[in-house]
């Protein structure tokens, strides 16, 4: 299991951020080694001698509650041909600053990645565990710059916004 967490403040209230958010997590973009199916992608992993497709399914939704305002994820990708399949859940909280409730919030980030065994697949140890390392050290560092990218988004995207500047979207 690995766990990224991040906390940004932001100088926006909780409702301004919230839509930012859910507009940029609905935004296909162009991944190299990534392309969309609609709810469903394929991502390449690759190594000088090897690559590996993950078929993936990805899940989203919002939930509205008085004091804060969830995000909640979850990717399933599958090496098929490994007997190895990854998961991903993501939540996503923005909360009214405790210092400045009106006019300024807190966003929280955290990803969880995990991998298990299914059934099928190759059924040599070491051919498995050789995909395992090399697919799990690539999302690992897939997660880690996306987390970093979507705290600099949002930093920035707000800071645009409280200077009276319209958002990037």
């Amino acid at each position: 299991l690995v766990e990224i967490v991040t906390t940004t403040p932001v100088p926006c209230s909780m409702d301004t951020v919230s839509e930012l958010v859910w507009k940029e997590l609905h935004n296909n973009r162009q991944y190299p080694d990534k392309w969309y199916q609609t709810k469903k992608y394929v991502i390449s992993v690759r190594n000088y001698a090897q690559e590996f497709k993950l078929s993936g399914m990805q899940f989203m939704c919002r939930f509205d509650e008085p004091s804060r305002i969830v995000f909640v994820g979850a990717d399933t990708m599958l090496i098929g041909t490994k007997g190895l399949q990854f998961s991903n859940h993501t939540w996503i909280v923005v909360t009214p600053s405790p210092t400045d409730p009106v006019r300024s919030s807190v966003v929280h980030m955290c990803v969880r990645l995990s991998v298990d065994r299914v059934e099928g697949g190759s059924t040599y140890t070491e051919d498995r565990s050789y995909a395992h390392d090399l697919v799990l050290t690539d999302l690992c560092a897939r997660f880690r710059q996306h987390s970093l990218y979507v705290q600099n988004w949002i930093v920035d995207e707000t800071e645009r916004l409280a200077a009276g500047m319209p958002t990037t979207l």
